[in-house]
């Protein structure tokens, strides 16, 4: 099974199609022209840009989990 429970107290790294996520109180916007890792981070609550340290490790969790996915859509590998 892939995800995460939403009603247990852990934080939930919320990936998204291009590349961007949620975790914690950040944001991490992908930059689909640039290399992975190239995008933006944010700090949600001030809306301001902080230092991608905040959001490094998550930015290859969340490749590895759409690589995942695309395998199970295009290679039918739940079968």
């Amino acid at each position: 099974m892939m995800g995460q429970s939403l009603i247990d107290d852990k934080p939930n790294l919320t990936g998204f199609r291009d590349g961007s996520f949620g975790y914690k109180d950040y944001y991490y916007e992908a930059d689909l022209a640039k290399a992975s890792g190239e995008g933006t981070c944010y700090d949600v609550s001030t809306e301001k840009k902080v230092e991608m340290k905040f959001c490094r490790n998550q930015v290859k969790d969340v490749s590895e989990q759409l690589k995942l996915s695309d395998k199970i859509i295009e290679e039918n590998e739940l079968e």
